[in-house]
């Protein structure tokens, strides 16, 4: 039936539904009839990082839609759990061999829209979208959630597309794409946890060219962050080697390499 469609329409690439009730097998020879041009991405309903992790790996899929992340996300911005619920996960991301190939989404059609998962509340909406592009993958959004649609379960999760391009969340979405365009880290770059508390989460995402320190603030008053785990060979570019953080925000800050064979041993003992 996938080769027949593939025949008929040329679809760029299929989702993949429920993998957990799928033998991983018969993934694997579905994929190799339909070749390596189309995209296969998998639904693996499991907020175990461990279990998600087993389950890609035995698909071979490429590209797996990240609910631990899910969860810890809304549980630490929508919820009153603390931020290390969210540090927790992340730090889980030793189990995966590319990370940065997860699919990682706020909401979908089997579960509440981002808006009313957090009450209602625009700012706590839009903190967990600046969230979701500040980590590694490939932010996934649901239809209307750029035109502010809401709904806790079926059928109103699933209501008609408005299509509202005034609405405060179309230009929040804007932003916050146009700031992963402008630093290619947040898709593809490590995960290193700096520093996390019950309304605070500092990120340090890297590569081997560079690092981006992320900080995430769900508290309503502003902070103003000086960050003391940072590796040797990396600073901040201001001279007060301090950043200002908004209440309810994401402040993505590009860190300078000023010492390149100190940075470079760093990420040699990380990847051992």
């Amino acid at each position: 039936h996938a080769k027949r469609w593939q025949q008929e329409l040329q679809p760029d690439g299929y989702r993949l539904d429920a993998l957990t009730h799928v033998p991983a097998g018969f993934i694997r020879s579905l994929a190799g009839a339909l070749g390596s041009g189309v995209e296969l991405l998998g639904e693996i309903y499991d907020g175990r990082a461990h279990v998600l992790s087993e389950r890609w790996k035995e698909t071979g899929l490429k590209s797996a839609f990240d609910f631990p992340s899910h969860f810890a996300l809304l549980n630490s911005i929508c919820d009153e759990q603390p931020m290390q619920a969210l540090a927790s996960v992340l730090a889980l991301d030793r189990l995966y061999q590319r990370p940065e190939d997860l699919l990682i989404f706020v909401d979908n059609h089997d579960l509440p829209r981002v808006l009313s998962r957090c009450g209602n509340d625009q700012l706590r909406a839009h903190l967990a979208l600046s969230v979701l592009f500040a980590l590694r993958g490939t932010p996934v959004i649901t239809y209307g959630t750029e035109s502010g649609l809401a709904g806790k379960g079926e059928p109103e999760n699933r209501a008609d597309m408005v299509f509202d391009a005034k609405h405060p969340t179309f230009a929040h979405l804007q932003s916050l794409v146009a700031q992963r365009a402008t630093y290619p880290l947040l898709a593809s770059g490590r995960t290193e946890v700096l520093h996390v508390d019950a309304d605070h989460l500092q990120l340090l995402r890297y590569d081997t060219d560079g690092a981006l320190l992320v900080a995430i603030n769900k508290g309503l008053n502003g902070q103003s962050i000086e960050p003391k785990r940072l590796p040797l060979g990396l600073s901040f570019q201001t001279p007060d080697q301090r950043v200002q953080v908004a209440g309810q925000s994401v402040a993505v800050v590009e860190l300078a390499v000023n010492n390149r064979q100190t940075f470079s041993e760093w990420l040699s003992a990380r990847q051992t």
